[in-house]
């Protein structure tokens, strides 16, 4: 069993401190419009990394019973990094029915989490244990505790037309 404290204060993992939305918008004509947004967040601590205190190095100190105060290392820092990305829209009104429509999301195509999850890795290269071809060790004392992240979406593009029923 993990024996760790939680206390006041401790930040909730998964919710950045800081989160900032920025969007501008410009009509160029009466018939096209683009505009720009922004979306950036301050680091977030991972699932699993409660009481903000994990690093790498440090151990969950679960031990066994052949060599007591080991436990399973921590590999991954225990939170994902902050992170800033910028879109861009445009739309052109054909008349008043119609309109045709452009997006980029993520322009710069950053590489960026928005979640993570430090969990029990069992693919290590252990000094101990058989493995199978996938690199599974079957030691679970040679198992790491490693960060398990969500990436955030690549650059995506969408063109389209939209169709007012009824205008």
């Amino acid at each position: 069993m993990n024996d760790f404290e939680i206390n006041r204060g401790d930040v909730i993992p998964g919710l950045p401190k800081h989160s900032f939305r920025l969007g501008w918008n410009m009509d160029v004509t009466s018939n096209f419009t683009f505009g720009l947004s922004m979306v950036a967040q301050s680091f977030v601590f991972a699932r699993g990394n409660e009481n903000n205190e994990s690093e790498p190095g440090g151990t969950d100190l679960t031990g066994n019973a052949q060599i007591p105060g080991l436990g399973k290392r921590y590999v991954g820092k225990g939170k994902t990094s902050g992170f800033a990305i910028f879109n861009f829209n445009a739309n052109y009104r054909v008349d008043k029915n119609i309109s045709l429509f452009c997006k980029v999301d993520n322009i710069f195509d950053r590489r960026y989490t928005t979640a993570g999850d430090l969990a029990v890795n069992p693919f290590t290269s252990g000094s101990f244990g058989a493995r199978d071809s996938s690199g599974f060790n079957y030691n679970s004392f040679d198992w790491t505790h490693s960060l398990f992240v969500g990436p955030g979406a690549p650059r995506a593009v969408w063109f389209g037309l939209n169709y007012a029923f009824g205008s």
